[in-house]
């Protein structure tokens, strides 16, 4: 079995070393791809040749929007590739795109709008109130994602935005859930608890992870994870949901096409890498039968 894992250039993510050395424990043979994507590459005869030659592809980062969907167009149909849909929808990863599917099937979501050129902060806050979240329509990690309490803090947020921009209602919470779903099925369910002084729950912006025990809350969770999966026909994908401190509501907030977990690893004490080999060796005997 051979595997293909595309990543950004520079040292390797957690998740890119730990799946490389699990896959290599069953015996598969790993090509870790660093692309520099070119033009004179792209439409070169041999182009593909070092990393089209195996048997499941793993698209995580390092082509870009164009050269990621070009990768989709090329990907023979003998191939298996993880998260496919990542490579086919160029939309996949805008956060708006993502709620809209995901409301339309019944999640809850917090109310979101698209922001448009010099749109006044006293329009926003006549329908969002005077707390409101500002973000990046694309984006992970937390980055490019502000709490605005004022005019003056709206304006200088927008400073930092560029593309499509989203204006999301603030939901009161005490931090937020990841769930992490793996072929329909819930690998594991953890809650980020933000660093103190902040409101962004991410691992990557200081915030810990503590394992979920309610088994209620896990059921609920759980549905929402399996179906936000579904609708965006996902293999592997972190799902993140917020629950309402002054409603008690589940809100959808963004999925995850290229989930980080090593922080869930932590949380959960498990080893997701090795599940992940494990799910992609079996999925490639019942690909090639």
């Amino acid at each position: 079995m051979k595997v293909s894992i595309f990543t950004s250039r520079g040292t390797l993510v957690h998740e890119v070393d730990t799946l490389t050395k699990e896959l290599m424990k069953r015996g598969a043979e790993v090509n870790v791809v660093q692309p520099h994507f070119s033009v004179d590459e792209a439409v070169g005869p041999n182009f593909g040749a070092n990393f089209l030659n195996c048997d499941v592809l793993y698209y995580r980062a390092g082509l870009g929007v164009a050269g990621k969907y070009l990768l989709g167009r090329m990907t023979d149909k003998n191939i298996y590739s993880v998260n496919k849909n990542v490579l086919q929808n160029v939309l996949l990863g805008h956060k708006l795109y993502q709620a809209v599917l995901v409301s339309r099937a019944g999640v809850k979501v917090p109310q979101t709008l698209l922001y448009t050129t010099n749109q006044k902060y006293q329009e926003i806050e006549k329908i969002l109130g005077s707390d409101f979240i500002i973000k990046a329509a694309i984006g992970m990690q937390g980055k490019q994602v502000f709490l605005v309490r004022s005019e003056k803090e709206y304006c200088e947020a927008l400073k930092h935005l560029s593309g499509d921009i989203l204006l999301q209602q603030f939901i009161p919470n005490d931090g937020d859930f990841r769930v992490f779903v793996l072929d329909g099925e819930i690998i594991g369910i953890y809650k980020r608890n933000p660093k103190s002084g902040m409101f962004k729950s991410n691992i990557a912006q200081g915030g810990t992870g503590q394992a979920v025990t309610d088994t209620a809350l896990i059921k609920k969770l759980s549905e929402i994870g399996q179906k936000v999966s579904s609708e965006l026909s996902l293999d592997i994908v972190g799902v993140d949901i917020m629950m309402g401190a002054d409603d008690n509501e589940l809100y959808f907030i963004e999925a995850n096409e290229n989930p980080g977990w090593r922080g869930a690893e932590k949380a959960l004490n498990k080893n997701i890498s090795a599940a992940v080999a494990e799910w992609m060796v079996g999925k490639n005997k019942k690909f090639i039968l």
